[in-house]
């Protein structure tokens, strides 16, 4: 499809009807004097896009009464018109015939609306860069009031609440009819959707019971771990008890201090007493130190027995000392395995051993129960009936889905659509001509900078990735670029933020290139929108809008870069039409 006329009268001081009309596939078209192609491509807006007129854009075509507009399209031997006054109620979409034109829709939200539904007109922000080479935010987010409207400043945020309300309410009233929908369609399920609800409500509650974190090895472990208690409390018991009798053994075994026995006094004043005599009447009685001999024995025997029982006692106390270190031992076994158990209830979310034992069974039969359903509805599934309307009940939740997000993501409904209706009517603006699905066109798009405005586009036209521009995108801009420019634009790409990428330039390189030469950043952003179109045109849809009307290139880029874009157009002209709209001097 291509745009192969434009004809204005009333507007630009155009007083007589002036015809626009591009000779060829690359054509100069030479604009009426005082006529510049950006006023030209306000035009084209207004006629193609009647809804979306900004208001910087009204104010410089200043519609009157004696405006009148068209544009002609062709789509092979088909050609329609787009005629207009300046109230958007007189835009009309007529069919060239054999008698003539004939309508085929009326008002601006009409024809505006056929003519992306029926001729493939894309939206507008996919429009302006890759069709006319414009990049102002402001001629798509600015402000736009359906015609009518009078100059009352409270209707900009009438419309916006008005289409607001509209699409939570159309929202809403989708989200009930696909639930009653849904309902009768698991009526048709029958028998399988009993048994689908069943099977459902097992996996829920196996889900809530279920110990999929807990290891075989855990599970076999809370088996055995009352028999290894019961084990430990043996043993714990036999040590304990051992060590009591090791105690007392210890404690009889004791000897008193040797001074406190009276066999070492009794021996030692024996012998001392016989010495003592015995040097004292040494002449008569020397005999009598014999007697000592008794007395220092008997000691001995006392300082003997002291020594002899105190080294029994030590080696009791080696036999203590062990029987303590082993049950320390069993005492941390036995604090190890209730340690796992309180681990394996956090695990399992339990708040005691009794819950998490009786989950087991449960767990088990539920397994066993979810395997008889499970092969019940495969049963089912082999009916034709039941496969259609499963298939048909899966679409309607997946939309339901779908839309559930969407009502999220709008805010609360605040005012009904009908009393911002009559608010509207009673400011004098016709609500049949606002168009409710500007938002959504504009709402998710960035236009921070050309490159990110024009990886939206490369996303909207599928030659997006997912990661960065399609192989056939990134070529021929490359392509375009490298020749252009130099070898070091013949390898470019767009991050999946939007961020100018050049092989050839590090990021300080890239960073102050952007910021010097404006020049060349315009023909690179030119080269992207020519490369997206290309593209766009050779996928072969005829219903494509394949006309560029542009400002001649050396208004924006250097001489040099200007000369070098007509042997790119050339190449461009034998797949889309490319019309240079230059200004008489």
């Amino acid at each position: 499809m291509r745009l192969s006329e434009l004809i204005f009268q009333g507007v630009f001081g155009a007083d007589r009807p002036q015809r626009l009309r591009p000779d060829g596939s690359l054509a100069r078209l030479s604009l009426p004097p005082g006529v510049t192609a950006r006023q030209v491509h306000d035009l084209v807006v207004a006629c193609l896009y009647p809804t979306q007129l900004t208001d910087g854009q009204r104010r410089r075509l200043q519609m009157g009464e004696n405006t009148k507009l068209a544009a002609v399209l062709k789509i092979g031997d088909r050609v329609y018109r787009v005629i207009r006054r300046a109230d958007p109620a007189s835009v009309r979409l007529q069919r060239k015939t054999s008698g003539g034109y004939d309508d085929g829709a009326s008002s601006a939200a009409e024809v505006e609306a056929a003519l992306q539904q029926k001729l493939g007109l894309p939206p507008l922000p996919v429009f302006l860069p890759l069709h006319l080479w414009r990049f102002d935010p402001e001629d798509v987010t600015g402000t736009s009031v359906a015609v009518g409207a009078g100059g009352d400043d409270r209707i900009p945020e009438l419309i916006e609440q008005y289409r607001m309300a509209q699409k939570i309410e159309e929202a809403e009233d989708e989200i009930k009819e696909l639930r009653r929908r849904i309902e009768e369609c698991k009526e048709q399920l029958g028998k399988g959707q009993k048994v689908e609800e069943k099977l459902e409500r097992a996996r829920e509650k196996l889900d809530e019971i279920a110990l999929d974190d807990l290891s075989d090895e855990d599970l076999q472990f809370l088996d055995t771990k009352d028999d290894k208690l019961y084990e430990i409390d043996t043993e714990l018991q036999r040590l304990q008890d051992q060590e009591h009798k090791e105690l007392d053994r210890i404690q009889n075994l004791l000897p008193q201090p040797p001074y406190r026995s009276p066999y070492l006094w009794v021996g030692l004043g024996v012998a001392i007493a016989a010495l003592s005599t015995s040097f004292a009447l040494h002449e008569t009685h020397r005999l009598i130190a014999l007697l000592s001999i008794p007395g220092w024995a008997v000691a001995a025997f006392a300082l003997f027995r002291y020594y002899h029982n105190r080294g029994r006692a030590n080696l009791r106390k080696v036999r203590l000392t062990s029987i303590r270190r082993r049950i320390n031992q069993v005492r941390e076994q036995q604090i190890e395995i209730r340690e796992r158990v309180d681990h394996m209830l956090f695990k399992a979310g339990a708040e005691k051993e009794g819950e998490l034992r009786a989950r087991i069974p449960e767990a088990q039969r539920l397994q066993k129960g979810i395997s008889k359903l499970e092969m019940k509805l495969e049963d089912v599934r082999q009916d034709p009936s039941y496969r259609r309307a499963r298939k048909q009940l899966e679409k309607l939740q997946g939309r339901l889905e779908t839309l559930r997000q969407r009502r999220e993501e709008l805010p609360e409904l605040t005012l009904n659509s009908f009393q911002l209706e009559r608010d509207l009517e009673e400011l004098g603006v016709d609500t049949d001509e606002i168009d409710l699905s500007e938002d959504d066109q504009q709402g998710d798009w960035n236009f921070d900078s050309p490159f990110t405005w024009l990886r939206d586009v490369a996303e909207h036209t599928g030659q997006w990735n997912g990661t960065g521009l399609s192989d056939g995108a990134r070529a021929t801009w490359s392509k375009i670029c490298g020749h252009v420019l130099s070898e070091r634009f013949n390898a470019l790409d767009l991050s999946a933020e939007g961020q100018l990428q050049a092989e050839a330039l590090t990021d300080e390189q890239l960073e102050l290139w952007q910021n010097t030469r404006t020049a060349e950043v315009q023909a690179v952003v030119s080269a992207l929108a020519l490369a997206l179109h290309i593209n766009k045109a050779a996928a072969g849809n005829s219903r494509a809008l394949t006309s560029v009307w542009i400002a001649p290139p050396a208004e924006a880029m250097t001489s040099g870069h200007a000369t070098k874009f007509q042997s790119v157009f050339k190449s461009a002209a034998k797949k889309s039409q490319i019309v240079i709209c230059e200004s008489a001097r």
